[in-house]
């Protein structure tokens, strides 16, 4: 599992550094390409978190990103609440 966990993590970079190459800057790509390589990768990543409170802050994105950390915590077993103007 930690061997298919590396090379979803680096997949997914790969991906966005390509995607920066190419003048894209906003792509759920690399995301999708990383769940592709190991389905459970936002599971396993979650679990490496320890417990506190996030933030998320920024220009772009915020939603959509408040909206996976929410899911990638819930889905890691832990109690969540993602407050904001979502969907």
């Amino acid at each position: 599992m930690r061997i298919r966990l590396l090379a979803a993590v680096l997949a997914g970079k790969i991906v966005h550094y390509l995607c920066r190459l190419c003048g894209r800057r906003g792509s759920s790509l690399p995301g999708m390409v990383a769940l592709r390589v190991f389905p459970g990768v936002l599971a396993a990543l979650a679990g490496q978190v320890r417990s506190g409170t996030v933030l998320v802050t920024g220009t772009n994105g915020k939603t959509t990103t408040t909206a996976l950390v929410g899911e990638i915590f819930q889905k890691a077993g832990w109690r969540t609440l993602v407050a904001g103007i979502i969907g």
